[in-house]
């Protein structure tokens, strides 16, 4: 079956995946399950419990609103984690310990990034392997070009991890006039 190629938007705080339908302009947004409700809006999050079970430990994780859900219902909680992308240009957050186990900032992207895929694999019942996706033209803490790539570079790592084989980048700004310019009617300085 052949792949598509998706946008995805993985924002600070909400994400979003998209596919178009073939027919010109329109896009097709993914649906995630909210409690009783459906949303288009994926919580940029990352839930992480260290769970025991026959004398054997291991480490379980969520993200999205089934990380909410599941943050939100134990009585012991285990490690919440959110707005990654604003760490992305750092260079002292190489990684962090959770539950005895090392994780780097692109498996945790990557662990988000590849929910959002799978998700939309099987609403959209196609495999995906490439995304063209959003990025900040300054990411947080970048004061060179050289901290610009240098987070850039360790985005793309993550979805690499996450299982896209191909990402290009798109700078946000651009797609959202994009969009913008799509909703006109006549033309506009």
């Amino acid at each position: 079956m052949p792949s598509i190629t998706v946008g995805l938007d993985f924002g600070t705080t909400n994400s979003s995946i998209a596919r178009s339908t073939g027919r010109a302009g329109e896009v097709e947004l993914a649906q995630f399950r909210l409690l009783d409700d459906s949303t288009e809006s994926y919580r940029s999050l990352l839930y992480l419990e260290h769970i025991r079970s026959q004398g054997k430990s291991k480490l379980a994780s969520w993200t999205g609103p089934e990380g909410i859900e599941h943050y939100l219902s134990r009585e012991v909680a285990g490690r919440l984690i959110q707005s990654l992308k604003s760490f992305l240009a750092s260079r002292t957050l190489q990684s962090t310990e959770i539950f005895g186990r090392r994780l780097t900032i692109e498996d945790l992207i990557a662990r988000i990034l590849r929910d959002l895929r799978e998700h939309a694999e099987r609403q959209f019942g196609v495999p995906i392997t490439s995304a063209v996706a959003g990025r900040p033209v300054r990411f947080v803490g970048a004061e060179t070009p050289e901290d610009n790539a240098y987070a850039e570079s360790r985005l793309r790592a993550a979805y690499q991890l996450a299982g896209f084989e191909t990402v290009e980048f798109e700078f946000e700004p651009v797609a959202a006039a994009h969009y913008y310019e799509s909703t006109l009617q006549r033309d506009e300085l």
